[in-house]
């Protein structure tokens, strides 16, 4: 699983010798900037650049990393150098090396040609990677074009800056917020308390997309004017081994800090602000100050030469410090949004506000996902954890995103959403887009993400997939090459990453329905194929309450495996034991689904039987459900009747026979009742 394909072509010239002298150095520092973003470059040759993000390990944000790439690569400019770029996003199966990522092919293709549709010193991406990005980078139309090699046209951009949009909820259209009245309540009226001069803080955890940050925005919108300052810190997975990150982006935008500004701009920015903001802690704060943020003094001010602790305690004092002035002007509403990503030192500044008393008027607003362990005591701050939305919640939320979905999809949807906000939104935009991807687009990375975390776990995850929402454990053991030990450690590791859950450590199942369907689609297309048929031939031979309570489940494995035949033979049993226990819808939906089946077998008379033998049950499960006018029963016996003729001496005739008979005499009875009712009504 991958996300963008980077493309660069560097350009020079002039002589070979000089050409050589010019590119060397720019391409190990943008080879240097693609790895810091999270890309994993590939080696290749005249003055090419090839990098893929997402790969090895997914990545949450994988187009954005890309992107922030090559606009840092761009902005890196080198004298006699110029490069263009060329960006698309798909997925792609690796052999295993890492110096070939993408053995097909297709996706690296169309990024490779990508780049030769702009001049030097642009970037091209693809509509594919527009969608993932979308409001945070401005794009400008290049056309739609075919691509030598490419069967489909791609519809290309070209990237000319970052955009307005910070996180998810600035890039995309909100829907209203649902079912978080009552945590909105509680925070507001721990704001309300802070007000008056408490300083509190609260933890909220929950699962990617269940909502955290749009409950924050809410309250950043309820408690909006002029007597509060909001300040907030994000954390980021790119960034989780850089000291402070999140604070020094957050210093340098209260500063008002350009992009493009050199360290001493920064820094009389810095020093600009403070004495005009802050003037009675500023000539102590500027020197400590810039020690943080890595910016070398300038006069009058002295550089710090004090030993390494030293200067940590210093620092963090001073941030304290700095909170402190602030809320002297204005109730400080600090939000700490998605802590699991935070680096060591901004995890240790944030315990130091949460366990000491500070005494002045302030409300902390921790987010991170349900498996995040706090570096403090857990009862020095509440937790308060977002469930899942109810049904009809989620129910209310897809309506007002698609109000033109009919009920029947909207309650298909409800159901793999399994109540997570986020997964309920994507889901309707890709619906009401009239497309049918089982994982959108949009999540695939997040997902993905969270499945690459857990390591050689994975492999269980996707042979558990490939069973289905839910399994036996046992099963799971014997379709398995690994120990069973093995299997087990897996499927724990699973648990713990809260990507399963068992209630008796027998029968497990997946929390959610597209973590299930990331795990399988992230196999390859003959890996899922040897699944399903280990799957199928397990179920059949130590797996008997399958085979006699639910030939369907084997019926699904034989037909995913491509053993068409088996698949229709089970599949008509699952008809005949669905006809036996009076469920006659559930019936004809089997014996579709083997009719399916059966128009994939090569002919022989055996392939006759079964698609006789199926024709009759769906007939017979027609009228059960319809009556004896069904005229998807008559149907189904004239079809029936019509393969007699091609296998003589069948002694089953009878039943098609009869059947239409049945369902011809009952039309005709009923057509004639119309007619006399219509006379007398005359």
């Amino acid at each position: 699983w991958a996300g963008p394909a980077l493309v660069g072509d560097l350009g020079v010239e002039g002589e070979p010798d000089d050409a050589m002298a010019s590119l060397y150095p720019a391409h190990v520092g943008w080879c240097d900037l693609v790895r810091k973003h999270g890309g994993h470059v590939v080696p290749t040759y005249a003055g090419g650049l090839l990098a893929y993000f997402g790969y090895p390990l997914a990545l949450e944000h994988a187009a954005r990393q890309a992107l922030q790439a090559t606009l840092a690569i761009l902005g890196d400019n080198k004298p006699g150098v110029a490069v263009r770029i060329g960006v698309h996003t798909g997925m792609v199966v690796s052999g295993g090396s890492q110096a070939v990522p993408d053995v097909v092919g297709n996706t690296t293709a169309v990024a490779i040609r990508l780049r030769l549709l702009v001049a030097p010193g642009q970037i091209a991406v693809s509509h594919d990677v527009v969608r993932l990005v979308a409001g945070f980078y401005e794009c400008v139309p290049v056309g739609i074009h075919r691509l030598p090699g490419i069967s489909a046209p791609v519809e290309v951009l070209r990237v000319i800056g970052n955009g307005e949009a910070r996180d998810r909820l600035d890039s995309t259209m909100l829907a209203p917020m649902i079912g978080r009245a009552m945590e909105l309540e509680a925070l507001t009226r721990t704001w309300e308390d802070a007000r008056q001069g408490q300083c509190n803080v609260l933890l909220v955890k929950g699962d990617a997309g269940i909502g955290k940050s749009r409950l924050l925005n809410e309250l950043k919108i309820r408690v909006a004017g002029a007597d509060v300052a909001v300040r907030e810190l994000r954390c980021y997975p790119e960034f989780s081994r850089s000291p402070f990150r999140p604070v020094i982006a957050l210093f340098e935008s209260i500063f008002g800090c350009e992009e493009g500004d050199d360290d001493a701009a920064k820094f009389a920015r810095m020093a600009r602000y403070l004495n005009a903001n802050h003037p009675g802690i500023a000539a102590a704060m500027v020197p400590i100050l810039a020690s943080f943020m890595s910016l070398p003094a300038c006069a009058p001010y002295a550089d710090i030469n004090q030993p390494l602790p030293v200067r940590r305690e210093a620092e963090l004092s001073m941030l304290v410090r700095l909170l402190q002035s602030l809320s002297e002007r204005a109730p400080i509403l600090l939000l700490v949004e998605d802590l699991h990503w935070a680096d060591p030192s901004t995890l240790e500044l944030v315990r130091s506000l949460v366990e000491l008393d500070h005494g002045f008027p302030m409300l902390a607003v921790l987010t991170a996902r349900s498996d995040f362990l706090p570096p403090w005591r857990e009862d020095v701050v509440p937790t308060r954890m977002l469930a899942g939305l109810r049904d009809e919640e989620i129910c209310s939320l897809i309506s007002g995103i698609a109000p033109e979905l009919p009920p029947a999809v909207i309650r298909c949807l409800v159901e793999r959403a399994d109540g997570i906000p986020l997964f309920a939104e994507e889901l309707a935009r890709l619906a009401s887009g009239g497309e049918d991807d089982e994982v959108p687009a949009t999540l695939r990375d997040l997902l993905a993400a969270r499945l690459d975390a857990t390591g050689e776990a994975k492999f269980t995850a996707q042979l558990a997939a490939t069973i289905g929402r839910s399994f036996a454990l046992d099963i799971l053991s014997q379709v398995s090459p690994l120990a069973p030990q093995a299997v087990l450690q897996g499927v724990h590791r699973l648990v713990a990453a809260d990507l399963l859950w068992s209630s008796d450590g027998v029968v497990y199942q997946f929390r959610h329905a597209l973590i299930r369907d990331t795990a399988y689609q992230s196999q390859t297309h003959s890996g899922r194929k040897t699944a399903h048929l280990k799957i199928a031939h397990v179920l059949q031979t130590t797996g008997g309450r399958f085979v006699s309570g639910q030939p369907e489940l084997i019926a699904q494995h034989l037909a995913a495996g491509e053993e068409f035949e088996q698949a229709a033979i089970f599949w008509l049993r699952a008809g005949n034991q669905a006809c036996q226990r009076a469920a006659g819808s559930e019936a004809i939906l089997h014996y579709k689904a083997g009719l399916a089946q059966v128009d994939r077998v090569a002919d022989s008379p055996a392939k006759l039987q079964l698609a006789f033998d199926l024709l009759n049950g769906l007939g017979l499960a027609a009228i059960a459900v319809e009556g004896y006018a069904s005229g998807e029963a008559a149907a189904a016996h004239a079809r029936a009747l019509a393969l007699s003729g091609r296998h003589a001496g069948n002694p089953d005739v009878f039943r098609a026979i009869w059947g239409l008979w049945a369902s011809a005499s009952s039309m005709r009875a009923s057509s004639q009742g119309t007619t006399s009712s219509s006379k007398r009504g005359r």
